[in-house]
């Protein structure tokens, strides 16, 4: 091997290091004599036998025989490395031969290094050689075992060989684990390769799988997982576009095979692979890694096309959690309690993760992609170094949507990953951290292009009120009282909406943004973004595009889009052997247009109020067919634009809640056999109401939550059985909550004490005893309801400015099969 040599810095750092901790820790590699390591011919990816010569070397050297021994009772202890091999292999190593290494620690004793080379001749058997390896084995400390690595098992004839000359001779032990400890920490060099590596995957997530995912949901294209595994595969080679400063291609390689997956079916581990499922436009998962000169690295992102509110919270909660790890992983801290930190977290704020929680959160990387008896989870204690990298992957399986048609949608998961590196002085680095997570950055949706714009003007608003929260640090004698202040609000306000009123009424327009806030109704910016590669655009034919929801009408020889929300009405009629559509559009002056607050740019525009279309039914050109198909596609995109605007409209005005604190100590006040209004399920349930540190949790016997915070309620009230059929705790709510679809500002939970109805045509005596007997158990059962309810208030301690109210006198009569109350 003329071209490479040996680095013998690395080598002399190593190799100390291997025998300093081999010499302090014996227990820690079975307290073995000496170390055999083989490396066969074999092209095996990841094993211990070609990790320890890669690491030692640089090189993996095959058919080889590496020998580790240590005699201890020489001052300072002698510490040799035999190594056999070819003629060209043992020049590559030749040089380490002139190599004394004496390095005094802390006890003034040191070790010392001697390296033997054996020399094998194409096609010898090496007896000879084995009997003086032998030799040494048996001077290393007891000479009676010796470690090997168990799982790795090579061919060749040197190999096959060695083992028939050796077994028997010595008890073998694994010694995996302990070489797994030693190559977890890394020293300056590995990181900088390491660090290459992770840039690298970034580029080619970035570049290329990030935007041809995009691409292909755009287009709307079908395309397998493994033919975009394989795209992405072949892309890594295709020139250094893909490449940092300083990388060629003849040193990159893939870590693992790319995986994808969608659909619905996902197995958040590295050992999956890309099935033949066809690309779903749900929930997307990427595993990917590049390995940069025998260096690995791994990054996991998960894309989200159009995802619902629910699955932007579970993911942004996943990110929480990810943050709240890499807070943890500090030198000196047990594997386990980063893994138990995550798992409390998860149970305290959002305990129906629990059960969907990976099993591990990571483990070490370097030139193995994966330390498999190093992994991070509840039960294995290693300690976390100043050094290690490590893969931190985390996620949520087996996730379910509600009220989803396509079936592929109904479960998904959730799954992101980095390559982390601790430092003990520069705290926990993200290698793999150019490529962004937060929910903005994961996220496909159409129709909206003004995110980005939006996205960079809140970056900028966030910017700007950092930047003036840093002045005015000290007050003047000059300040103005906050009452002031906000005399003078109210008169800036009143004056503000007297001059909106003034030209809402004379001119009909408003400052007030809020007023006309609604979506955009333009379906392309430009004329450029037509899909013009429509056959039906290019005929001059009517064309519903679904992805923009807008309707392509030929207008005097030109393709005109109209948005989905400016079309009124649509309908269709036969006459004779033609078909007629008529296509009836908003104008200014609609009643509709009004109500919606949609105003035109230009009130002197010319508008089109109706377009009708003729179709025949002749052969050969059945245009009929045509008008239908448009038909039904326009009343399609009516109903899903109206229930996802009528859904929008609905959810305005609501105020995202902080998350509840669970009361996990001492006893947690609680009410049993309730119920609720507005009922959280599809049927009347009773459930069970508790009081927290922040706030009350009610919880249907189907097992339906809903919490209400404290600081949420701005009236509470307290209504006794007294002259009622039910005792009642009612909220009502400063910002509106979501309950099921629909916002409500008040919320009560209540319990019968009594019957509503009574039988009129049953006949009744005065001293009927089952009758005496069902009064006094509704008294005693009315006075138990009180006081269960009046103590839960004094224990909840939260209703602070609670009230008890009681009606006049009245009667309960029946109204619409509803329970109504007339006063007298």
């Amino acid at each position: 091997m003329p071209t490479i040599s040996v680095d013998k810095v690395a080598f002399q750092s190593r190799i100390q290091r291997l025998f300093n901790l081999w010499i302090s820790s014996p227990d820690l590699f079975c307290n073995v004599d000496t170390i055999s390591v083989p490396l066969g011919p074999d092209e095996l990816m990841y094993a211990k036998s070609s990790t320890l010569y890669t690491w030692l070397f640089g090189y993996e050297v095959p058919d080889s025989v590496l020998v580790l021994c240590l005699e201890k009772n020489k001052t300072p202890p002698l510490c040799s490395l035999h190594f056999l091999s070819g003629r060209k292999k043992i020049e590559f190593v030749k040089p380490l031969q002139s190599l004394s290494l004496t390095q005094l620690d802390e006890n003034n004793s040191g070790i010392l290094l001697q390296i033997h080379l054996y020399e094998r001749q194409k096609g010898e058997a090496c007896n000879t050689i084995f009997s003086e390896l032998f030799t040494a084995m048996k001077r290393s400390l007891l000479g009676k075992s010796v470690g090997i690595f168990q799982k790795d098992s090579y061919s060749g004839d040197l190999i096959h060989n060695w083992r028939l000359n050796y077994e028997g001779k010595f008890s073998r032990f694994d010694v995996s684990v302990a070489f797994a400890q030693l190559f977890s920490v890394k020293d300056e060099r590995e990181i900088v390769l390491i660090r290459k590596a992770c840039h690298t995957t970034c580029l080619l997530f970035s570049k290329f799988v990030k935007k041809e995912i995009v691409s292909i949901v755009d287009q709307d294209k079908k395309v397998r997982h493994s033919k975009l595994t394989a795209q992405i595969e072949s892309a890594l080679f295709e020139g250094e576009k893909y490449f940092p400063p300083g990388v060629t291609g003849d040193v990159v390689e893939h870590c693992f095979p790319p995986i994808l997956q969608s659909g619905g079916k996902y197995q958040l581990k590295f050992s999956t692979a890309s099935d033949e499922e066809k690309l779903h436009f749900g929930t997307i998962i990427i595993c990917m890694g590049i390995r940069y000169k025998t260096y690995c690295s791994s990054l996991v992102r998960t894309m989200m096309v159009m995802p619902d509110n629910t699955q932007k919270e579970t993911y942004s909660f996943l990110v929480d959690v990810y943050q709240l790890v890499l807070t943890k992983l500090m030198p000196g801290t047990p594997s386990s309690d980063v893994y138990n930190s995550a798992l409390s977290h998860i149970e305290v704020c959002r305990p129906d993760l629990r059960e969907k929680f990976t099993k591990n959160i990571g483990f070490p990387i370097g030139i193995e992609f994966r330390e498999n008896v190093m992994l991070i989870n509840s039960k294995n204690a290693f300690v976390i170094q100043s050094g290690m990298v490590l893969n931190i992957n985390l996620g949520f399986t087996n996730l379910q949507k509600v009220n989803v048609e396509d079936p592929q949608d109904c479960s998904y998961a959730l799954y992101i990953g980095d390559t982390i590196y601790v430092s003990e002085h520069s705290g926990v680095a993200e290698l793999t951290g150019h490529s962004k997570k937060k929910i903005n950055s994961v996220c496909i949706f159409f129709g909206e292009e003004e995110s980005n714009e939006l996205d960079q003007a809140a970056d900028l608003l966030e910017v700007a009120k950092t930047r003036s929260g840093a002045l005015m640090g000290t007050r003047t004698r000059t300040e103005v009282t906050s009452e002031v202040k906000r005399r003078d609000h109210q008169k800036d306000l009143a004056k503000q909406i007297n001059e909106d009123a003034k030209k809402r009424i004379m001119e009909g327009k408003s400052n007030d943004p809020a007023l006309h806030q609604t979506h955009s109704t333009t379906a392309y910016k430009t004329s450029d973004h037509l899909p013009s590669f429509e056959h039906s655009i290019r005929d001059l034919k009517l064309f519903v595009d679904k992805k923009h929801e807008a309707l392509v009408v030929p207008i005097f020889g030109m393709a005109v889009p109209f948005h989905i929300s400016n079309i009124k009405s649509v309908s269709k009629h036969e006459e004779g052997n033609y078909t007629y559509l008529r296509i009836n559009l908003h104008c200014p002056g609609s009643t509709i247009i009004k109500q919606n607050g949609s105003t035109t740019v230009n009130q002197e525009s010319v508008f089109v109020k109706e377009v009708s279309f003729r179709g025949t039914h002749e052969k050969g050109n059945n245009s009929a067919a045509n008008l239908d198909h448009t038909t039904r596609m326009i009343k399609e995109l009516q109903k899903n634009y109206k229930s996802r605007e009528a859904e929008r409209r609905e959810m305005e005005g609501i105020v995202k809640q902080e998350a509840l604190i669970l009361q996990t100590k001492g006893i947690v006040p609680r009410l049993k056999d309730l119920y609720i209004r507005p009922t959280v399920d599809t049927k009347k349930l009773q459930g069970t109401i508790e009081a927290h540190q922040n706030g009350f949790r009610y919880t249907s016997r189907a097992g339906t939550r809903l919490d209400i915070l404290y600081s949420n309620i701005k009236h509470a009230f307290f209504q006794p059985s007294k002259c009622e059929m039910v005792v009642i705790i009612h909220f009502h709510l400063r910002h509106p909550i979501l309950i099921g679809k629909k916002k409500n500002s008040d919320v009560q939970v209540f319990a019968e004490v009594g019957e509503g109805m009574s039988d009129l045509h049953r006949a009744h005596y005065m001293h009927d005893r089952d009758d005496e007997i069902a009064e006094q158990m509704e008294r005693e059962e009315r006075i138990k309801m009180d006081a269960l309810f009046n103590n839960f208030r004094n224990e909840g301690n939260c209703l602070c400015h609670d009230e008890v109210l009681t009606r006049n006198v009245g009667i309960l009569f029946l109204v619409a099969l509803k329970i109504a109350f007339g006063l007298f």
